[in-house]
């Protein structure tokens, strides 16, 4: 079985850049998403799913996104984390930029 690993790490200072993974399955996947101080979260699916975060209240919380639904809201962002695909998948990473204050 493929195996897809992608490490999510947000950079910056006062200036953020926050990752977008968009995953492209082909077939059915199974995804596991990980973080510092959170349980880790499965998803399983067959459809492109993309991987996100938001503000959220009150700030300075951040809420973790799959298609547009949350997944868990904590202070600061959701960082160094990993996800891992299990299935055969693509995958891009493009960033957002935010801005603290």
């Amino acid at each position: 079985m493929d195996k897809t690993i992608i490490k999510y790490k947000v950079e910056g200072c006062r200036q953020f850049s926050i990752p977008i993974v968009k995953i492209i399955p082909d077939g059915d996947i199974n995804i596991k998403i990980s973080f510092p101080d959170i349980e880790t979260i499965t998803i399983n699916t067959n459809e492109t799913i993309t991987i996100t975060q938001e503000e959220d209240e009150p700030y300075p919380n951040s809420k973790l996104i799959a298609n547009n639904k949350s997944l868990g809201s904590k202070m600061y962002f959701y960082d160094n984390g990993t996800i891992i695909i299990t299935g055969k998948c693509k995958y891009e990473i493009t960033e957002k930029i935010v801005y603290d204050g």
